[in-house]
């Protein structure tokens, strides 16, 4: 059956097959130029002549896909109709390789629908992911599902090498020995960032070199590799590969679409960034200021080892019955903030009045009603706390109007100042003092009963008593321990770098050899060239590596400094391989930022015991022992 290949009216080319554009996108315009110089031919013979028809052969070649290469003629038969408008039509019976081409470009056209549709989805929901690189992972889940994918990978250049930011099913053995590479080596990725096009290979096992045979671990069989190039300022930022284990010959058809797909990718990961630098280093500022509080409020109230994490425990409560009287998210912080502050002014209350045993005379309670005061016009020099001045102000005052220091009543308190009220009534009645032991629940619960709608705002008391036990559970329980927890830790820790003294771990290790406790350990060390760089580059080159150990180990593993260039690290009952793990990760990030390789070991003990002393020093037992 002969198919329209084109349609002129009159001078004007009216339809074109799609086909023409398929041979086009395979193989250039030069195979269309053969095509046009015998259809010019033949029109020009149709229009000077009285000819209405005209038999034609094209003769042309095909190299890719595979599946399609070899010669190929094609009969063509030219019409012309003469009316008001002369129309030319061109028929032509396609060869079956050219129907199937012809299928194909109708799949594309599907394909390229939906992967829109992905772009679409994701931008619309990237802001509800926690990092960039998470969107990444999904966008190149989703494309691999839609394209038949075996596996994906997208890698960005920094620091001189192309490294992984993104993946799809590959795993760990691969991405851990193949983390970084140098296009160099691997013929298929030079021809992409030389060419800055779409490339595909029906012959990965040659066109990528050192990957290869690793690669053909998790793609089995591998038949075809595609790859996109991220491109930003006219030149090549990074790219995504996708791994195949069946051939496809529809993407040879679709380089337009996926390297459109590719650099819309990258332009809403870009604006993923950003918008998560935005809030990230709002939190942290956020994060920033309750530590600041906080060390300021520890700092006030070592005066006094009886109230010693009262403003911590006051906040806990109050955020807690604010929560079940449904305050959203905002009010919650601004509460948690005045809560830590509220006893601040007492660092302006003589010591012989804030740390007196005995019960204040008339003058001294008189003295200490001025807290409330001291408090908020302390805090009240701060522009961003203005709100909650006056709950600091008033956390004193009275529903009778009793209260101190300026005798409101009723709902003249403001809402903050009675939650807060409550809580730290019921932290000074749950907290020993020096006059009495801490009371017991249900006394507590008495005296607020009798207090309620007197002292206390009624709504708030029936709250605290329904969830009494539940507030007292939940809530930051720091007692006299924290005072000796914060001194302890102060002894523990460099002041400078904010890493365990070298000192501090080597007493650990004792600790747990003496117990028989099995333990991680080992080191991370620059290479000793580091000495020859002036002195503000290893300056800068330590910093940012005590920063990532900081920011990325944890608790329970403790990590100091041995000498300038090594940091030691412990970690009891913790598994090695687990701890190799992220001390890979660690050193690839660290690898981004210094543009260095940091040597790393990791050992056991009791089962490396011998290494111990190698790390740590000093262990005449085990040296003696080590055999």
């Amino acid at each position: 059956m002969k198919e329209l290949l084109a349609l002129w009216w009159g001078e004007e080319l009216k339809y074109q097959h799609p086909l023409s554009e398929a041979l086009r996108s395979l193989e250039g315009e030069e195979i269309l130029h053969s095509l046009r110089s015998i259809i010019v031919e033949g029109l020009r013979n149709l229009r000077t002549t009285e000819l209405t028809e005209q038999q034609a052969l094209w003769r042309f070649r095909l190299h890719f896909p595979v599946q399609f290469a070899g010669e190929y003629e094609l009969s063509f038969t030219m019409q012309k109709v003469v009316g008001n408008t002369t129309l030319f039509f061109i028929w032509a019976d396609l060869p079956e390789q050219l129907k199937q081409i012809h299928s194909l470009m109708k799949q594309k056209d599907v394909l390229a629908a939906s992967a829109l549709q992905i772009l679409d989805t994701v931008s619309k929901n990237i802001i509800n992911e926690s990092s960039a690189k998470i969107s990444a992972q999904r966008i190149l889940q989703k494309i691999s599902e839609l394209l038949g994918a075996r596996a994906a990978i997208m890698r960005l250049f920094t620091h001189g090498r192309w490294n992984h930011y993104a993946s799809y099913g590959l795993n760990s053995p691969y991405l851990g020995e193949h983390h970084e590479i140098y296009v160099e080596h691997i013929p298929f990725y030079k021809r992409l960032i030389r060419e800055q096009r779409l490339q595909i290979s029906d012959n990965p096992r040659e066109d990528l070199g050192v990957l290869t045979s690793d690669l053909e671990r998790v793609v089995s069989p591998l038949c075809m590799v595609v790859s996109v190039p991220l491109i930003k300022n006219k030149t090549v930022r990074g790219f995504i590969s996708l791994a195949f284990d069946e051939p496809k010959p529809v993407l040879y058809f679709m380089t337009d679409v996926l390297e459109n797909f590719a650099n819309e990718f990258a332009f809403i990961l870009e604006k993923n960034e950003y918008y998560l630098y935005i809030v990230e280093t709002s939190e942290r500022f956020k994060k920033m200021n309750i530590d600041i509080v906080t060390s300021l409020v520890n700092a006030t109230e070592t005066r006094d080892s009886y109230t010693t994490g009262h403003s911590i425990r006051v906040a806990s409560y109050a955020v807690e019955l604010a929560r079940h009287l449904h305050w959203d998210d905002y009010e919650l912080e601004k509460l948690n903030v005045a809560s830590l502050l509220h006893d601040i002014g007492k660092v302006g209350i003589p010591d012989a009045i804030l740390l007196k045993p005995l019960p204040l005379n008339d003058m001294e309670y008189s003295i200490m009603k001025l807290h409330p005061d001291f408090s908020a016009n302390i805090v009240a020099k701060v522009e961003n706390l203005q709100e909650i001045v006056p709950w600091i102000r008033f956390h004193h005052e009275y529903m009778d109007g009793s209260g101190y220091p300026y005798g409101l009543k009723g709902k003249d308190i403001p809402l903050g100042a009675r939650v807060i009220a409550v809580a730290d009534a019921f932290d000074a009645m749950t907290s020993d003092r020096p006059y009495r032991k801490a009371l017991p629940l249900d006394q507590v619960e008495d005296i607020f009963k009798e207090g309620s709608g007197k002292q206390w705002d009624e709504e708030i008391v029936a709250l605290a008593i329904r969830y009494l036990d539940v507030i007292y559970e939940r809530s930051t329980m720091v007692k006299e321990s924290q005072l000796e927890d914060f001194r302890q830790m102060m002894f523990r820790l460099n002041l400078l770098n904010g890493l365990y003294l070298f000192e501090y771990l080597h007493e650990e290790v004792e600790t747990l050899i003496a117990n028989n406790i099995p333990f991680v350990f080992g080191f991370l060390k620059f290479p000793e060239k580091l000495h020859s760089f002036p002195h503000s580059s290893k300056k800068k080159m330590v910093h940012t590596l005590t920063e990532m150990i900081k920011k990325e180990l944890h608790y329970p593993i403790l990590v100091g400094r041995k000498s300038y260039l090594q940091f030691v690290f412990l970690a009891s009952q913790y598994d090695k391989q687990l701890l190799q793990a992220q001390l890979k990760t660690l050193v690839y990030r660290i690898y981004d930022r210094v543009d260095m390789m940091i040597d790393v070991a990791v050992y056991e003990y009791p089962q490396e015991k011998y290494l111990v002393p190698e790390v740590f020093d000093n262990f005449t037992y085990l040296r003696e022992n080590s055999n």
